[in-house]
């Protein structure tokens, strides 16, 4: 049996005024196991904290993941141009027009990354949502959350080699083809 009880006092001084007033006229009756309903409502949602934390490292992680892969990815690709980057920066190109150039290779790579990531996390909410009871296949808050983030971190390891790239000195870049 459980009883519950509301006082505007702290909760575990009245454990032991209850104690003797639940003994009853035959004193069998005892009161053990007294808990705040303030720590039992925290242990309830211990588990769910634990997950959203170790969900939340994962997420962390695979976003530091892909965003080096992004950079290694565009860095390769820009080794790969530097005769035709230092050809363009010989005829007039600026500094700004060349980050511009690998900036938005690097974007139409991220809006193809983006496009192929919502349809798999799509799919992937429709086989969930058929085997685990009460998932939201497409719950629009987080694309809403999720993409600008995504975005914001694929453009920012790709200025990296964009920085780069307009660094490079035309006469070199020449001789090296």
């Amino acid at each position: 049996m459980s009883i519950a009880v509301r006082t505007s006092l702290a909760p575990l001084n009245v454990a032991e005024p209850l104690r003797r007033e639940l003994r009853g006229p035959g004193g069998d009756q005892t009161l053990y196991d007294v808990h705040a309903m303030d720590d039992l409502a925290s242990a309830s949602l211990a588990r769910q904290r634990f997950l959203l934390w170790l969900f939340g490292i994962f997420a962390g992680l695979a976003l530091v993941l892909a965003s080096i892969g992004i950079y290694g990815v565009l860095t390769y690709l820009t080794n790969q141009r530097v005769p035709e980057i230092g050809l363009r920066m010989a005829l007039g190109a600026g500094t700004r027009n060349v980050i511009r150039l690998v900036l938005g290779q690097s974007f139409g790579m991220i809006v193809v990354g983006i496009g192929v990531g919502i349809l798999g996390a799509l799919a992937a909410g429709r086989l969930l949502q058929h085997l685990v009871d009460g998932i939201r296949p497409a719950d629009l808050s987080a694309f809403a959350i999720m993409i600008p983030i995504l975005l914001v971190t694929a453009l920012f390891a790709s200025f990296i080699p964009a920085r780069r790239a307009s660094r490079v000195d035309p006469i070199s870049a020449l001789r090296q083809e």
